[in-house]
């Protein structure tokens, strides 16, 4: 398992968030966090309707910026997890991007081990890469979760674009 130390660039107090992305995805693929969410309590999350708190749908069909109700004038939706003081933030922009922001500030050895337990249940879930990011860098990742391998890598230098 990577520590800390592996992954200096993720505590690197520079000013910008680092991004969780999940990539390629479809509505189905939000549904299936949400269901993760459900299933597993350890995840603390607050979903959040028009800007009203929400509980998950059972059958959810999530807002994003091109759905007919946000068209009408809503607010749409979005999701904080909260993993033991480590906040997470999705912001619904894209049905083909799950993406969620976090403050390296709030990074520490205890949230670390739950950023990567987040990680690998996201991409077990999805049976998809999970990516560890510099904020807005979907394509250069620090760390991903692949699926086939069931593990969590620092991603070289020398293969982050």
């Amino acid at each position: 398992m990577l520590t800390p130390q592996d992954l200096p660039e993720a505590f690197e107090l520079d000013g910008s968030f680092r991004d969780l992305y999940v990539l390629d995805t479809t509505v189905d693929d939000w549904k299936a966090l949400f269901n993760l969410l459900r299933s597993r309590r350890a995840f603390s999350h607050q979903l959040f309707i028009n800007g009203e708190p929400a509980a998950i749908p059972q059958n959810p069909d999530p807002g994003f910026p091109d759905s007919p109700s946000l068209q009408s004038g809503n607010v749409g939706w979005s999701l904080s997890i909260d993993l033991d003081g480590l906040q997470l933030a999705a912001h619904f922009f894209s049905p083909e991007q799950i993406e969620f922001n976090l403050d390296p500030k709030q990074l520490n050895a205890e949230t670390f081990v739950e950023l990567l337990n987040f990680m690998a249940s996201l991409g077990r879930a999805l049976k998809r890469e999970v990516l560890l990011t510099p904020e807005n860098r979907e394509h250069a990742p620090i760390a991903k979760y692949d699926p086939r391998q069931d593990s969590i890598t620092k991603v070289p230098a020398t293969q982050q674009n």
